[in-house]
């Protein structure tokens, strides 16, 4: 769990980074992060 994350849920190639306000989705194969908040 990366610094500054409450959680990671892993779903196929994607992981999520959870925290009390963002979710942040990051595909690995294009590497692209993005945060939704919550």
């Amino acid at each position: 769990i990366p610094a500054g994350y409450d959680a990671v849920e892993a779903e196929g190639e994607e992981a999520i980074f959870v925290t009390k306000d963002t979710r942040v989705y990051q595909t690995s194969g294009l590497r692209e992060t993005l945060a939704v908040t919550m």
